[in-house]
């Protein structure tokens, strides 16, 4: 973050009750950054609420401690960001280690309206006016894995745009310790995200059927994957319930290929 190209931003560290060096290596920036600490766990949204309301600037960013930003990122991001818009960019997939693992991933220019059937926009890629972020009353906290999709679905409904750069500006570490890896985890964050959209009114009809489908079929995928087919059964069949048929043709086809890479990477192959 220290080496983004032109100004330096301000910098807000939220330590979020950590139990190792971390304090002694935030010292070690001096006033180049700003610590907040809080002595219990508080977890992620609520962290990230804390750091936004103790910012002066008129943007917001924000950037997961396991993720980091290529130096351009916030200077190809201001040329576009302004009241009412926020913008997301590609990221470049990383091992711990810092080495390539995937393709990049690039969101395509009409991502905006496909936010409602999933999101494929880190956090770690926002740029936003911290106005816009307050008005929409920042992360829900009681969300887990989940609170972003819902924070861009809020922003969106809220009639605010989302323009994307095309370009893998952020670095964002795939690892099987992140909370999203775990099926359980993401089953439970992910359907309740669904449930809130049903409530209060984001989806109806047809449209809340092809969310609650593509839901479905992706925590299938990630069971699957996991080795776990009652759980990757059940959430097939729930597709077939609750989605379009296309959406649970979809899932019933892509939970039983990531079976089949996911039995093959696990032997090796």
């Amino acid at each position: 973050m220290l080496a983004q190209e032109g100004d330096t931003p301000e910098v807000i560290v939220v330590d979020d009750g950590s139990t190792d060096d971390t304090p002694e290596v935030l010292r070690s920036y001096g006033r180049e950054i700003r610590v907040i600490r809080s002595d219990q766990r508080i977890e992620r949204a609520a962290a990230r609420n804390r750091g936004a309301r103790a910012a002066g600037g008129p943007l917001i960013a924000f950037l997961d401690d396991d993720d980091e930003w290529k130096p351009a990122k916030l200077r190809r991001q201001l040329e576009l960001v302004r009241p009412g818009r926020a913008c997301a960019t590609g990221i470049e997939r990383v091992d711990l280690g810092g080495a390539t693992v995937a393709p990049p991933i690039i969101p395509g220019r009409q991502s905006a309206g496909r936010i409602l059937m999933g999101n494929e926009v880190p956090t770690s890629t926002l740029l936003m006016p911290l106005t816009d972020f307050h008005a929409i009353g920042g992360f829900l906290e009681q969300w887990g894995i989940a609170e972003d999709w819902l924070l861009l679905v809020r922003l969106l409904h809220s009639g605010r745009e989302l323009v994307v750069v095309q370009e893998p500006l952020v670095r964002y570490r795939v690892h099987p310790g992140s909370s999203s890896a775990d099926p359980h985890c993401f089953a439970l964050a992910t359907w309740s995200t669904v449930e809130w959209i049903h409530r209060d009114g984001f989806a109806t009809g047809w449209s809340l059927r092809r969310v609650e489908g593509r839901a479905a079929g992706k925590i299938a995928r990630r069971f699957a994957n996991a080795g776990l087919w009652g759980e990757a059964l059940a959430w097939t069949r729930r597709a077939w319930q609750r989605g379009t048929p296309a959406e649970a043709a979809r899932a019933t086809w892509i939970s039983g290929l990531s079976g089949l890479r996911g039995g093959l990477r696990r032997h090796g192959l």
